[in-house]
C-alpha cells in the first residue's frame, strides 16, 4: 500500500533520487506481475513519475507493462484516456502530449491494438474538436505503410463526414510541405536500416555453420558479444522489447535460441562496458 503511493515523492524534472527510483522500477515489475487489481488512474501515475528515469534497466518492467496491457486492454484505454484529460494545458499542450509524451509514458511495444486504429477510435470519441482533430492527424502518421485495409481509410473519411467541427480545426489536412529536415531524417533512417540488414546478414552468414559449437559452448568470442546483445548494451537495439527479441534482431531465431541456451549453461558475461 505504501509502494502503491511511492511515486509521488519523485519529481519527474529531478535528476536525483536514482535509487529510489530504481526500487521502485523493481517493484512496479513486480506490481503488475502480480493478479492484484492496477486502476488507470494508478498505472497513469506511476508512468509520469518515473518517466524521467526510464532506462536500460527498465526493460524488464517495460515487458511486464505489455503483457499487463495485453491481458487488459481496458487498462491501457483508461490510462490513455486519463492521461489525455489530465495534463494541463499551461504544463504542456494536447498535441505535445499526443506527439511526443505518450511515447516516453506507453512505448510502442505496450500498445496492445495498432496506433492508428487507436488514435482514429479516440478522435471518435474525444468531444473537443481539437483534440479530435490532433487525434486524427496521429492516426494519418501512424496509418499503416503495407497491407492497410480500404476500409480503414473510408472510416477516417466518414468520420469527418459526421464531424464537421473536426474538419473545420483540421483545415488543410489533405496535403502539407514536407521540410527537409523531415527527408534528411527519413534518409538517415533508411541508411541505417540498410546497414542493420546487412550486418545481420553478416551474423546470419558467419554464425549459421558454428551452431553445432555454440550449442556446445564454444565459441567464446560469439557468446560474450550475444551476451552483451542480450543484455541490450548497443544503443542500435537497447530500445528492442525483450533479451531475446534482440538477438533475433540481429541474427534470426534459430541462432538466437542456440546463443541463448548455451549462454546460459556457460554463464558468460560481457566484460566491456555498455556502448551509447
Amino acid at each position: 500500500m505504501i509502494l502503491d503511493g511511492a511515486s509521488r515523492v519523485f519529481i519527474p524534472k529531478t535528476e536525483g533520487h536514482f535509487e529510489l527510483r530504481s526500487l521502485f522500477d523493481a517493484w512496479l515489475k513486480r506490481r503488475l506481475d502480480s493478479s492484484a487489481q492496477v486502476t488507470p488512474v494508478q498505472l497513469s501515475s506511476w508512468l509520469r513519475n518515473i518517466r524521467g528515469s526510464r532506462d536500460h534497466d527498465s526493460e524488464k518492467t517495460g515487458v511486464s507493462l505489455k503483457a499487463r496491457c495485453a491481458q487488459e486492454p481496458s487498462l491501457f484505454e483508461g490510462v490513455f484516456e486519463w492521461l489525455a484529460n489530465a495534463v494541463p494545458n499551461e504544463e504542456r499542450s494536447f498535441r505535445l502530449l499526443v506527439a511526443l509524451d505518450l511515447w516516453q509514458l506507453l512505448p510502442t511495444a505496450v500498445w496492445p491494438v495498432p496506433q492508428c486504429e487507436c488514435f482514429s477510435a479516440c478522435a471518435e470519441k474525444e468531444n473537443d474538436p481539437e483534440h479530435a482533430a490532433d487525434l486524427f492527424r496521429r492516426s494519418l502518421a501512424w496509418f499503416p505503410k503495407e497491407g492497410a485495409s480500404v476500409a480503414l481509410a473510408e472510416a477516417g473519411f466518414e468520420r469527418l463526414k459526421r464531424r464537421r467541427d473536426v474538419a473545420k480545426a483540421l483545415g488543410s489536412w489533405k496535403s502539407c510541405k514536407i521540410e527537409k529536415w523531415r527527408k534528411d531524417q527519413l534518409k538517415w533512417r533508411e541508411k541505417e536500416s540498410r546497414k542493420h540488414s546487412a550486418n545481420r546478414a553478416q551474423n546470419v552468414a558467419y554464425l549459421t555453420p558454428r551452431l553445432t559449437t555454440i550449442r556446445e559452448g564454444g565459441e567464446e568470442h560469439a557468446l560474450a558479444w550475444a551476451a552483451m546483445v542480450y543484455q541490450g548494451f548497443f544503443y542500435h537495439i537497447a530500445d528492442v522489447p525483450g533479451a531475446r527479441e534482440r538477438l533475433v534482431s540481429v541474427t534470426n531465431d534459430e541462432i538466437a535460441d542456440a546463443l541463448r541456451d548455451s549462454t546460459g549453461t556457460r554463464k558468460i558475461r560481457p566484460s566491456h562496458r555498455r556502448k551509447r
